[in-house]
Parts: structure tokens; sequence; C-alpha cells
């Protein structure tokens, strides 16, 4: 969306306007050069900048506001120390906030690659050193976990949200992270939970026994692929038997996570509580991440948890999903938005108080990277205008906002 500008003087700003500072980044204590006019006080701080005039920022359709007095030179207030170091400040912290942040993303950006690398090692070990590879599977799930205590776990979803299409380890990593999420938020916790992770992790395995030819077409499968690409759970079974992964519940959770509580899944049309609660937790993150980096459909992720509830109500444990949508929020963290100023950014964090506000990185070139800090959706006084995939940010703008640089190579391989 093109933004439209106008000159005004600095004795015409009102709250509520949308303004753009003549200044370098460093040359004033404000997020950004561009925001929303929100108390007095921002007036009077801009006035004591010592600039005379400002950029308004038009909407679609409004016209440049009628000057009833002409510019005057500028002849700022004595300049008020304490609320310039005040506004500053706030900057100042919100800024190293960010710096936090992109460092423990890319901690976990390197340990995700690594833990594809790990899976796709420990997928061709099942059949001749089947306890090696479920040490493998154990230290990515536990390793997911340390991710969680150490960078939270909004951090870590930030990754899932990628909208790419990955390879099967790609998946399977995901799944795992969305099943670790929703399992603990609905109280999973030891073994139960490691369980859960391990599950998802080799849920899809039976996979590698489809011809490539069906597992990656692209479109509708024919009758005959689909009862084939079906076989998936009970080969998955035979893959793990004997092994330390055949527990009871990894079991069921592998072979049941494409049924559903209205009797219309595979391969055994369970139904209700014949479904293991576990395996509805599977069943939801497969979904999900189906939903978001699957071959067919590419949705972002507010999206995806849209369209589950449109179209999945009757299949899914509602409590579950529910559960979902509380913990990740509308807008889930890696969530791309345009605001209404034009700014894009990506989701970072929410509040689970207000969802409809959630925490954002923004695109600004005049900012360094470095120094941009992460801001609230309520602090900036913006609308969201739309979501965006990862295919309408230009490179820079992918760069900036670290859309899933670091997990490319691995994604494509």
């Amino acid at each position: 969306m093109a933004i439209r500008e106008c000159k005004i003087p600095v004795n015409h700003l009102e709250v509520g306007q949308s303004i753009r500072l003549p200044l370098a980044w460093k040359e004033h204590p404000f997020m950004f050069n561009r925001f929303r006019i929100k108390d007095e006080g921002q007036i009077q701080l801009i006035l004591k900048l010592g600039v005379n005039h400002v950029f308004l920022q038009l909407e679609e359709g409004q016209r440049p506001p009628e000057l009833t007095t002409p510019e005057t030179p500028a002849n700022p207030p004595a300049a008020d120390l304490q609320a310039l170091q005040a506004q500053q400040a706030e900057r100042d912290a919100l800024v190293e906030e960010s710096r936090i942040y992109r460092r423990q993303l890319k901690k976990c950006e390197q340990a995700y690659g690594k833990s594809v690398e790990t899976l796709r090692a420990s997928y061709s070990r099942i059949p001749t050193a089947p306890d090696q590879a479920y040490a493998d599977c154990c230290a990515v799930v536990d390793g997911i976990i340390q991710q969680f205590d150490e960078a939270g776990s909004e951090t870590v979803l930030q990754l899932v949200a990628a909208n790419q299409e990955g390879t099967l380890q790609f998946h399977s990593l995901n799944v795992s992270v969305v099943a670790l999420v929703l399992g603990r938020a609905l109280g999973l916790e030891g073994p139960q939970l490691r369980e859960l992770g391990l599950a998802a992790l080799v849920h899809d395995i039976g996979k590698l026994r489809v011809p490539a030819t069906i597992r990656n077409k692209r479109g509708p499968l024919s009758q005959a692929e689909q009862n084939y690409l079906r076989q998936h759970p009970k080969l998955a079974i035979e893959m793990l038997k004997g092994t330390a992964y055949a527990t009871k519940a990894i079991s069921a959770m592998v072979v049941s996570h494409h049924e559903y509580l209205d009797g219309s899944g595979y391969p055994q049309k369970l139904s209700g509580k014949a479904i293991y609660p576990m395996t509805q937790i599977l069943t939801i993150a497969n979904e999900y991440d189906g939903l978001v980096n699957g071959n067919i459909k590419s949705l972002p992720p507010y999206q995806a948890l849209a369209y589950m509830f449109k179209h999945r109500a009757k299949k899914l444990n509602p409590v579950f999903l529910q559960t979902l949508v509380k913990t990740l929020g509308v807008y889930p963290p890696g969530t791309l938005l345009r605001l209404e100023n034009g700014q894009v950014g990506k989701v970072v964090s929410n509040e689970e108080s207000q969802p409809l506000f959630p925490t954002l990185m923004l695109y600004d070139a005049e900012i360094p990277k470095k120094e941009a800090p992460m801001v609230s959706l309520e602090m900036l006084g913006l609308k969201i205008d739309g979501v965006l995939k990862t295919s309408e940010l230009t490179e820079a703008q992918c760069h900036y906002l670290d859309v899933s640089p670091a997990l490319a190579y691995y994604v494509r391989r």
C-alpha cells in the first residue's frame, strides 16, 4: 500500500496523526521515525527537537489539512531533559530486548538445523541401529524442551512459521515442536511429554516406504495413490516394531495420527474416545504444520488456525484446539503482518491478555538491523492491514526480520 505524505508545520500537530520525522533515527528519542502521535507529551517532545515541520502520512482518500496559520520558525521550549531521557531509556530497553531475542533466535536456528540433520541420520539407522536412532531422537526432543526453557517457546515457534516446503525431517521436527507446546499447555510433563515429542518425530516415517513420486506429488493424488499413501501409519508401526519406539503410547499415536473424532480418518476409522488423547494432540500439531508448510496449502499461521476451526471443528478435539489458539495467539509467532501505514513486521510474541496486540519486529530501512526495537502493536497505535506470506517480502525484508534464513540450506537439500 503506497503511503502519501504532506509537509506540515510542527505547530499544527495533533494527537492521533501519523507522522514521519525529518531526522535520522539517532537524532531523536522515539522508537521509529514514523509513528502515530498518542498524546500531548509526544507533541511536546517533537517541539523540543527544534524541527520546523514533519511529514503527515495520509490515509487512502484523505486530503491534506488546510493550514489556517503560516509555518513559523521553530522556537523550541527549553528541553525537558528528564522527559527526553525517559523516552530514550524506553527505546534503549526495547533495543536491548531485541538484541537478546536475536541472539536466542540464532541459537535456535542453529539447533534446528542440527536437529534436521540428526533426524536424517536417525531415520536411516532405524533398520540397522535402532537403539542409536532412538537415543538420537531423545536428544532432539530434550533439545527442543531445553530451547523452550532458555529462549521461550515463542522463539522456537517462529521457525515453524517459515512457510517453506520442507523435507520429511523438517515436517516431523515442526510437528514435534507444536505438539510439545500444546502438550505443555495441557499439563503434560516428564515421560509423557517426551513420548509425545518422540511420536511426533517418527509419526510419518512410514512414508519412507511410499514411492517418492507419490509422496512428493503436487496436486491431487489418484485414488490408487491415496490408498498407497494412507498405508504409511501401518508401515511406520512395522518399521518401529521391536525397537524402543514401540511403547504402547508411541505406537498408538503413530498408527492413529490421521484418525478423526467423527470417524472420517484412517487407517482404522476410529472415533471419539477410541482415539488416545495424546494422539489427538499429535493430530492437531500435524494438521497445523501441514497447512503452514505443506505441499498443497501454504497458509500464514493465523489463517491455518482459522481453517482448522472452520473445516476441522468436528474432527479435532475442541478443547485442545482452543488451547492451541490460546497458546499461539490470534497471530502466532512468525506471522508476517502489513500495518496500515505500510510497514511490514513479524510477530515475535503474544500476551494472552491482549491477543489482538502482538509484539512485533518491524522492518525499517532507516534503523540498523541490530538496533531495531521490538514493540507491541498497542504501543504503535496502528491497525493491521493484512497478513503476508514469506514470498511477498523482499530479500532485504527477509534478512532484516530473520525470516528463516538459516533453515533454507536444510529445507532445500
